[in-house]
C-alpha cells in the first residue's frame, strides 16, 4: 500500500508540473436579457465529472436550474486549445446510479409470530437526484454580435445549445459584451472574469437553442490536453441560490480528495434503520457533516478501483423502457452507460460488453492512435496500448473518452459531495492524491433497528446474519465473517411481567 501511494503521488506531482492549470468547463449561469425575458435563473444542483491523466483533462458538467427554458444562458471559462463536445445524460445517470449511496434495513428475524423485520430497502441516496420538467418553447433569439475588446473565436452549435466562443485579456469587456448580447451578468461576476482572463482563458457562452425545453441541462464536456487537478469553481456563483448541491465524479489513476477543502467523513458503522418509515438516518447525518466548517465541507461518499467494470450484483439494473430480462441488465457502469445510452437514442438497448472489453485490456494503455497511426477497434502492435475506439458504443464516447491516457485497471473512481455556500465558491477546487487510497463502498447497512414490527426479535449485524438472509456473494470471505461474527448478534425481548 505504502509503494502504491507513493507510485500515486509521484505520477500525479508529474502531471502538475507537467501543465498546472485550471480545468475547464465550471462555468456560471446567467439569466437571458433580451426582451421579454426577465425571469431569473437559479442553480439548483450540479453535476461534474473530471477525468485527469497525463494525456489530457476532461471535464462534464449538467444543470439542473429553476427558471424559464429562454432565459437559460451558460458560460465556461476555458483553456487554449480546449474542445467542446456533446456528451450523454446516460453518463451521469450511470455514475449515479452505481456510486450513490444506499442504505439496506439490517437482518432482524422475528420469533413472535407478530410481524417480519427482515429485508432491505434502499435508504438516503445523498447527492443531487437532478429531476427533469417541462416548460414553454424558447422564442427565436437571433444571432450572436460583436463586441469591442473581445474576439469571437468560433460560432456554432453543440447538443442542444448554440454556442459563441470569445477572447479577451479584459474581463469588463468580456462582461459587456454579454450584456450587449442579452445576457443578465452582475457586477459581482467581473472580478473572476477578469482573474481568468489574465490566466489567457477564452469563454464559451452557451444558450438553449429555440424551442428547447429542458429544466435540466444535457451535459456537455471540455476536453483540454495536459493534465490539471484544479477544478474553477468561482463562476459558479453566477446563478447560485443560498447553497449549491454538488456532486463531484474523480476519475484517475489513483484515489484524488480536495487538498484546499476540509475532508469530512459520516459515521456509519451504527446507522439506525426504521421500519416505520423504510428509511435510515443517514441522510440526517450527512446533511449534519456537510454543514460544519461553514458548509465548506467534501465528503467522499464511493471509491472504487477498475471502477468501469468491477461488478456490483447487488446494484444490476434495467434501464426504464427495457423489459427485465438477462440481456437488459447491468451490473457495471460501463454496461449501464452503454445499455443506457443506446436504449435512449434507439430504444432498443444493447451492452455493447464494453466491461468484457475492459477487463480483456486493462493492461493496456488507451491512445487515440497507435504508434502506426491506426486508429480502428482493437489493440496496438506494441503490445502495450489500445485505441479509444475500442471502448466506443453506437456513438457513445463518454467512457473511451475518460479512458485516453490510462490502463483500465489503473483506474480510480471517487465521489464527492458538498453543498457550498455561495461564499466557498471564492476559491478554486484543488485536488491532491488522497493520503487514504483504500476503497470505500456506498452500499451500507444499518447496525440498529427501531420500530420493528414485532416485539420478540433478532438483529444481525452485517456478516453475522445466517446464510439464508445474505446477499447473494461469491466471496468465502463473508461466510468467514458470518462465522466469526456470530458472538455479536444481539437478542432483544420484550420484558415480560
Amino acid at each position: 500500500m505504502r509503494r502504491t501511494r507513493r507510485a500515486f503521488a509521484l505520477a500525479a506531482a508529474t502531471s502538475l508540473l507537467a501543465a498546472p492549470r485550471l480545468a475547464d468547463a465550471c462555468g456560471g449561469v446567467f439569466s437571458s436579457d433580451l426582451p421579454g425575458q426577465s425571469e431569473v435563473v437559479t442553480v439548483t444542483s450540479q453535476r461534474i465529472a473530471i477525468s485527469i491523466s497525463s494525456e489530457q483533462t476532461v471535464l462534464w458538467s449538467q444543470i439542473a436550474y429553476e427558471g424559464d427554458p429562454s432565459d437559460f444562458a451558460w458560460v465556461l471559462p476555458v483553456g487554449p486549445g480546449a474542445v467542446l463536445e456533446a456528451s450523454s445524460d446516460a453518463w451521469f445517470e450511470a455514475l449515479e446510479a452505481f456510486t450513490a449511496t444506499r442504505v439496506s434495513s439490517p437482518s432482524v428475524t422475528c420469533y413472535d409470530g407478530s410481524g417480519s423485520g427482515s429485508g432491505s430497502s434502499s435508504g438516503g441516496c445523498c447527492g443531487s437526484a437532478l429531476g427533469d420538467g417541462l416548460a414553454g418553447s424558447a422564442p427565436d433569439r437571433g444571432n450572436f454580435g460583436q463586441g469591442g475588446e473581445v474576439t469571437v473565436v468560433h460560432e456554432g452549435s453543440v447538443g442542444n445549445y448554440q454556442t459563441v466562443t470569445l477572447s479577451s485579456s479584459n474581463g469588463e469587456a468580456v462582461q459587456q459584451w454579454l450584456v450587449d448580447n442579452g445576457y443578465a451578468v452582475p457586477d459581482t461576476v467581473v472580478p473572476a472574469l477578469e482573474a481568468y482572463a489574465a490566466q489567457g482563458l477564452d469563454f464559451i457562452a452557451m444558450r438553449l437553442k429555440p424551442d428547447t425545453s429542458i429544466k435540466q441541462m444535457t451535459p456537455v464536456r471540455v476536453r483540454a490536453p495536459g493534465g490539471s487537478t484544479i477544478v474553477p469553481m468561482r463562476m459558479m456563483a453566477a446563478g447560485a441560490g443560498a447553497s449549491v448541491p454538488l456532486t463531484l465524479y474523480v476519475l484517475g489513476e489513483g484515489r484524488y480528495a480536495p487538498s484546499n477543502f476540509p475532508n469530512i467523513e459520516v459515521n456509519t458503522s451504527d446507522l439506525t434503520w426504521d421500519f416505520a418509515t423504510e428509511s435510515s438516518d443517514y441522510e440526517a447525518r450527512r446533511a449534519e457533516a456537510l454543514s460544519t466548517m461553514d458548509g465548506r465541507t467534501f465528503l467522499t461518499s464511493h471509491v472504487s478501483r477498475q471502477a468501469l467494470h468491477i461488478r456490483n450484483e447487488r446494484r444490476a439494473l434495467t434501464p426504464e423502457g427495457l423489459a427485465p430480462a438477462p440481456e437488459n441488465t447491468a451490473d457495471t457502469i460501463a454496461d449501464l452507460y452503454a445499455l443506457q445510452g443506446t436504449t435512449t437514442a434507439t430504444g432498443e438497448g444493447t451492452s455493447c460488453d464494453l466491461s468484457a472489453m475492459l477487463e480483456s485490456y486493462r493492461s493496456l494503455t488507451v491512445v487515440e492512435a497507435c504508434p502506426d497511426g491506426a486508429t480502428s477497434p482493437g489493440p496496438c502492435d506494441d503490445g502495450e496500448t489500445v485505441t479509444a475506439s475500442t471502448f466506443e458504443c453506437g456513438g457513445l464516447t463518454d467512457v473511451s473518452t475518460a479512458l485516453l491516457g490510462m490502463r483500465p485497471r489503473d483506474l480510480t473512481l471517487a465521489r464527492l459531495e458538498a453543498n457550498l455556500p455561495p461564499s466557498a465558491l471564492s476559491d478554486e477546487l484543488q485536488l491532491g492524491p488522497a493520503d487514504d487510497q483504500d476503497a470505500v463502498s456506498s452500499d451500507l447497512k444499518a447496525a440498529e433497528a427501531e420500530n420493528v414490527p414485532c416485539s420478540d426479535y433478532e438483529v444481525y449485524p452485517d456478516g453475522t446474519e445466517p446464510l439464508n438472509m445474505r446477499p447473494r456473494t461469491t466471496a468465502p470471505a463473508l461466510m468467514m465473517l458470518g462465522f466469526l461474527g456470530v458472538t455479536l448478534r444481539r437478542r432483544r425481548r420484550s420484558a415480560r411481567a
